[in-house]
């Protein structure tokens, strides 16, 4: 639900939880992969305001002041007030239970979220407003989960609830590594290491700067470095 589409020569990062194989026709790849400009402009000409998507999201059933509903309504007219309404955009995590299961006309409010939250890192805006500790769940909140089994038959995936699938291991030897430089929140590493050197798995090939956020990076293989750049270090196992 949360995932994104990869391509054949991304790489696997700290944070890959696994690789599901889909078809390419299927419902989640399609929705993943609508350009974001055109889920916008559906929105405008056809939600109803039906609110389907604010009863089911789980951010707004938690108590937070995440309601999709009147982002669409506030951009799709151009209101500009409230701005709490937009600015609640950051509160969003991208669960995609509003487009892909709630949304009757297979809309999505997630997509103005995700538009509004790149718009409000680019102009430096800092989440001064939603910071909240004194959340109480929705009412309703033991009453709007959502049925597995529907949601796995509207994302397409019955079918292959019935296969059994062995799990097998296989060693495999890559010809080349190449590990991103930031692979999560925050700044990226800058290397410590330099073409033609030798590194052992473990090893420090990365820091972050003194002051910044962000994480370490170390080599998962033992072998010769053959390219260090800005976003990656490319390691040649040994």
């Amino acid at each position: 639900m949360m995932g994104h589409v990869v391509q054949a020569t991304d790489v696997v990062t700290k944070t890959t939880g696994g690789l599901l194989v889909l078809p390419a026709m299927g419902p989640v790849v399609r929705w993943m992969t609508r350009p974001l400009a055109n889920a916008i402009r559906r929105g405008m000409s056809t939600c109803d305001q039906c609110r389907d998507c604010t009863d089911l999201c789980p951010r707004n059933l938690l108590g937070h002041t995440l309601v999709p509903h009147e982002i669409m309504r506030a951009i799709n007219y151009g209101l500009e007030q409230p701005t709490h309404i937009v600015t609640a955009s950051v509160l969003c995590c991208e669960c995609r239970l509003c487009e892909a299961y709630a949304c009757p006309l297979d809309l999505s409010p997630m997509a103005y979220y995700r538009a509004v939250k790149r718009e409000l890192a680019e102009a430096g805006w800092k989440n001064t407003v939603h910071r909240r500790t004194d959340l109480t769940p929705h009412e309703m909140f033991d009453f709007r989960r959502v049925p597995m089994p529907r949601l796995i038959d509207k994302l397409g995936l019955t079918a292959y609830r019935s296969y059994k699938a062995p799990l097998d291991e296989h060693e495999w030897q890559p010809k080349q590594v190449r590990i991103p430089l930031k692979q999560h929140t925050g700044v990226s590493a800058t290397p410590v290491v330099t073409e033609g050197g030798k590194v052992r798995r473990g090893d420090l090939i990365a820091s972050i700067p003194d002051g910044k956020l962000g994480a370490d990076v170390h080599a998962s293989v033992d072998g010769k470095v053959t390219e260090v750049t800005a976003q990656h270090v490319a390691i040649e196992p040994s």
